[in-house]
């Protein structure tokens, strides 16, 4: 059916340790599936550096929406890759499971965290029924509720304390006036699949994280750095951020970095959108792009920028107005310029555009719910074959 398989179902991973710390939320298991299943060593081969978006160009180009194999009362949708694209890219028929970078990082806003989500539920084999531990986000719909008539994916995701099972410890917090000076800390969430329990500095205490916070050769991380919207103070609590995890990683940089900004840019560049709120958006962009190559003079291995696009007027959807004026007109603008700073940009116009009318993963005003944060995931792993950043 999908060059990417439907991974088989089985009971979430409960986390051996999940805890905050005075910089994030960890979490780390080392039970449950195989280690080996997810490590395999990516095969470091000098690819075009034009590799990664044209496998993203064909991924967008040539899927197609299919129905799943969900058990659940609400069908199941998945993003279909065909085979037949470019050789570089990372075909999952030659892998038991899609191949992850070592160490992925999604910055972002609440876009960018349903992404994590899906990468953590992807990597742990999740049930689409099972709910994360407490604290950590979910990119899902709940399907299997006590309610007679369960409500819309809408007041799901804006009433509480239902809420909080989308949103977890990090929250839209970009108003928030330490953040908005630059002193507070951002949220970070780091799921680590993969750890021994002899790993842990004191195994008898679970509250310490493992020897300079990172994977041995046996295992995956996949970490969430909230970031809303692009102005510089907030620029210097997320660098603060960014470096202090690489320090604690050993001066290492992540593998892969899915940035998934500009929402919020959009949404508050001005009371209309006008060629002064398209300035600014693009400024702002702009001191993204040139903040993260002073974080990373040498930049992660891959570079994905996550793109915009408005959800489609059909069944289940619902959008904002001035958001959908902003994203049509810059969206060019917003590809072309991650181009020109190396990254590849991830196009989701044709999926949303093919989008089936699903009650349980809806897009949802820009929010990539269930089966589409998923799809734009696999994507971006179909792009991540062979990139791993030099020690």
């Amino acid at each position: 059916m999908s060059d990417i398989p439907v991974l088989p179902e089985r009971v979430a991973v409960q986390c051996k340790t999940s805890h905050a710390t005075g910089l994030r939320r960890m979490c780390t298991t080392h039970g449950g599936l195989a280690v080996e299943h997810f490590s395999q060593q990516l095969v470091l081969s000098k690819v075009n550096d034009q590799c990664p978006q044209l496998c993203l160009e064909y991924a967008a180009r040539n899927g197609s929406w299919l129905p799943g194999d969900g058990q659940n009362k609400w069908p199941t949708w998945q993003w279909s890759i065909p085979p037949g694209g470019p050789s570089c890219c990372n075909h999952p028929r030659e892998l038991s499971s899609p191949a992850f970078p070592r160490w992925t990082l999604v910055l972002g806003d609440s876009r960018g965290r349903f992404l994590f989500s899906a990468l953590v539920s992807l990597l742990n084999k999740t049930r689409t029924a099972d709910r994360p531990p407490a604290g950590w986000p979910s990119h899902r719909v709940p399907v299997n509720t006590s309610q007679r008539h369960e409500p819309s994916a809408r007041t799901w995701y804006a009433t509480s304390p239902y809420k909080e099972i989308f949103r977890g410890d990090c929250t839209n917090n970009m108003l928030d006036a330490r953040h908005r000076r630059g002193e507070g800390p951002c949220c970070v969430l780091d799921f680590q699949y993969g750890i021994p329990a002899t790993s842990l500095k004191n195994s008898s205490d679970a509250q310490q994280p493992g020897p300079a916070d990172f994977l041995g050769l046996d295992g995956v991380r996949l970490t969430f750095v909230w970031h809303a919207r692009s102005v510089k103070t907030a620029w210097v609590s997320t660098s603060r951020t960014l470096r202090e995890l690489s320090i604690r990683a050993g001066g290492r940089r992540p593998d892969a970095l899915l940035l998934a900004i500009g929402a919020w840019d959009l949404l508050l560049s001005g009371g209309r959108w006008s060629d002064r709120a398209r300035v600014k958006v693009e400024q702002s962009y702009h001191l993204a792009l040139h903040s993260l190559s002073v974080v990373w003079p040498t930049p992660p291995a891959l570079r994905v920028a996550y793109g915009n696009w408005p959800c489609p007027n059909i069944q289940h959807a619902w959008g904002n107005k001035r958001y959908s004026q902003a994203t049509l007109e810059t969206r060019d603008w917003y590809r072309n310029a991650s181009l020109r700073a190396g990254y590849a940009w991830l196009d989701i116009e044709a999926t949303l555009q093919r989008l089936p009318p699903m009650r349980s993963s809806p897009c949802g005003n820009q929010h990539p719910f269930g089966a589409i944060a998923e799809a734009h995931t696999r994507m971006f792993l179909y792009a991540a074959a062979g990139r791993e950043t030099p020690r």
